[in-house]
């Protein structure tokens, strides 16, 4: 799904987005402002999501080094979705998505 698309249906559940179009754009939004959850597609070129999420679990929490996080991924093997989680995920999701799916995922950490 078209990530303009994406943000346009997770608008009408209330969430309020920004998107970055490189992990460094990522790492320079999540350590000047507080989010409640990063999403982040994993096979994305130069910096795939395990060395972004790796890079962000080393920062310190108050810069967002404790960042609730899902994955989002086109790969949906087990051996995949450890990877994810040993980088440090909370949540992996397999494409497609549907926005209700990580509306669910990003509810859970509001109930934590």
């Amino acid at each position: 799904m078209n990530l303009v698309v994406f943000a346009s249906e997770l608008g009408i559940f209330g969430a309020m987005l920004e998107t970055a179009q490189s992990s460094a754009e990522a790492i320079e939004l999540i350590t000047s402002q507080q989010f409640d959850a990063l999403v982040y597609a994993i096979g994305l070129p130069i910096t795939n999501g395990y060395e972004l999420m790796q890079q962000i679990r080393a920062l310190p929490i108050e810069q967002g080094g404790q960042i609730p996080a899902i994955a989002l991924t086109a790969y949906s093997t087990p051996i995949e979705a450890q990877k994810a989680i040993e980088a440090g995920f909370q949540y992996y999701l397999a494409k497609p998505i549907a926005v209700e799916t990580l509306v669910n995922a990003l509810e859970r950490f509001s109930l934590r």
